[in-house]
């Protein structure tokens, strides 16, 4: 077929025409899971489930997530399983139209042990996301009507020769789940446990391993299996699952394993088709080769094929805020501040006003205290009374931040820590206003999840504050970009159209205000 006539067929990118980024261990990055998702745009994690941790047995209930060993609580993004599908679940309730989020899956251990059945896993993943966000194996079989098992409904070995993957844009919204640790080529395997006799009406698909010992061709006697797993070593065996037009992953391996952590590995496996390229380099601001994400759209993945749309746009604003100044603290402040509307028209308002944002960061290789705050202030002047709730760049809490008299000391407190999460996993600020005769009453709280707060302090105010909107700073280093989601004023969505040109305060060297999905 020519170029011209496959573009013409192509009418959408379908899930196993694209290639994407995936985190490795995603629990142990020093990203979030929230920012891995948000400000890096990773749309494939991967837990590690285990059944119990330095002695302590879950029940089949829940599993803990770690590695080969267990790290201290402080050094993992989240303690168990619920703990971790929580904080996805977070991105998809704040960002529900999202290109399609895959969680992978790794059984460290078999089934049975103090009660955890392959219907526990189902049950523990349902708690979370319900049914109607997960897109699962009777999906597929229900779209291909008269097909025999999973591989006839997504390639062209259906009798009809009509049925396929879905698009990207039908898969919006939803969670795929795929489950790794070991090969099924064999009965009996905890991949082979978990699928039993009803594959179709599990809420994950099984991944198992593509080596030497289980090849490809040998799973042509498994038609239930459409995912593949596989390290650096076997990548080349992902041309295959490729042409069948089934779906693969490959991480880096090794003795204590690992990701895609060179470009030379990376590559490698992008050349060879791979759909899902699993690395430890979250962050291409310090990685660039380590990224799917197109840079003048921002949507998530490549295309494996010629004819996907080249303006494809992942739906949901982010409103992105560029600084590089100095810090918002002390008796003077520098940052870049971006207002919501004129001080003319907002000097006379009197009625409450509530700001609420999701603010993603960096969380590596950034100086750790930039911040990216939600702030009302009484003045533009340097030293002006204000009031403010600030994520750090990295490894902190959401803080407010306050001065209550003109050139006065800045006061700042902390949110709590978070059960379950790491202690940068609150990632959601609010901030409250209520003015009358000229004074005003602020008060802040954070969340997790955007729906339960946690109050951090109120206070009063001698003085309207009446210039609201973003405020970043980057603490003297060089350029911090944040990035804030799901933007409200009251009941308002505000988009980077909501705001006025930036300000630069204090001897900010430069700033700007921008489409957050793009880099």
């Amino acid at each position: 077929m020519s170029a011209a006539a496959q573009v013409a067929k192509l009418k959408g990118v379908r899930f196993n025409q694209v290639q994407q980024k995936a985190t490795h261990n995603s629990y142990v990055r020093d990203e979030t899971i929230f920012d891995e998702l948000v400000y890096h745009r990773v749309r494939a994690l991967e837990f590690d489930l285990h059944i119990d941790r330095s002695g302590h047995a879950t029940t089949g209930r829940d599993w803990f997530v770690y590695h080969m060993f267990a790290a201290p609580y402080e050094d993992t993004q989240c303690v168990r399983l619920s703990d971790c599908l929580r904080a996805v679940k977070t991105f998809h309730d704040a960002f529900p139209q999202h290109e399609v989020v895959t969680l992978w899956l790794d059984l460290k251990d078999d089934f049975a042990p103090n009660g955890h059945e392959a219907s526990d896993l189902d049950e523990a993943i349902g708690r979370v996301f319900g049914e109607d966000a997960v897109f699962r194996p009777r999906d597929l079989m229900r779209a291909c009507p008269g097909a025999k098992n999973l591989r006839e409904a997504v390639s062209d070995e259906h009798p009809l020769g009509k049925c396929a993957w879905p698009e990207t844009k039908d898969l919006r919204g939803k969670v795929i789940f795929a489950l790794t640790g070991g090969a099924a080529c064999a009965r009996g395997t905890k991949l082979d446990t978990y699928l039993g006799e009803g594959e179709a009406d599990r809420m994950a698909f099984i991944a198992p391993d593509l080596d030497a010992t289980c090849t490809f061709p040998e799973y042509a006697r498994r038609p239930n299996v459409v995912f593949f797993n596989a390290d650096a070593e076997n990548a080349w065996r992902t041309e295959e699952v490729h042409r069948a037009g089934l779906v693969s992953r490959v991480y880096g391996g090794g003795t204590m394993g690992g990701g895609l952590d060179d470009p030379f590995q990376w590559n490698a496996a992008r050349a060879h088709r791979t759909n899902f390229l699993a690395t430890d380099r979250v962050n291409a601001e310090v990685d660039p080769w380590a990224s799917t994400t197109q840079t003048k759209t921002g949507w998530p993945f490549l295309c494996l094929l010629m004819g996907c749309e080249p303006n494809q746009v992942e739906e949901g604003e982010l409103v992105g805020v560029s600084v590089e100044s100095g810090d918002i603290d002390g008796t003077s402040d520098s940052f870049y501040f971006v207002e919501s509307e004129p001080a003319s028209s907002a000097s006379n308002a009197t009625e409450a006003t509530t700001w609420s944002s999701a603010i993603a960061v960096p969380s590596s290789n950034v100086e750790r205290w930039a911040k990216g705050c939600i702030m009302a202030r009484a003045t533009r002047d340097a030293d002006s009374p204000y009031f403010a709730v600030c994520r750090p760049a990295d490894n902190g809490r959401i803080r407010v931040q306050y001065r209550v008299t003109k050139g006065g000391p800045t006061t700042e407190l902390e949110a709590p820590r978070p059960a379950g999460l790491s202690a940068e996993s609150t990632f959601f600020a609010r901030l409250e206003l209520s003015s009358t005769g000229g004074e005003t009453t602020a008060s802040s709280s954070a969340s997790t999840d955007g729906t339960n707060w946690v109050p951090i302090a109120t206070r009063s105010f001698a003085t309207s504050l009446a210039h609201q909107g973003l405020a970043a700073s980057s603490h003297g280093s060089s350029a911090v970009r944040f990035l804030f989601g799901n933007l409200k004023r009251g009941a308002e969505s505000m988009g980077t159209k909501s705001f006025a040109a930036g300000e630069r305060i204090g001897g900010a060297l430069r700033g700007d205000v921008f489409r957050g999905a793009i880099p």
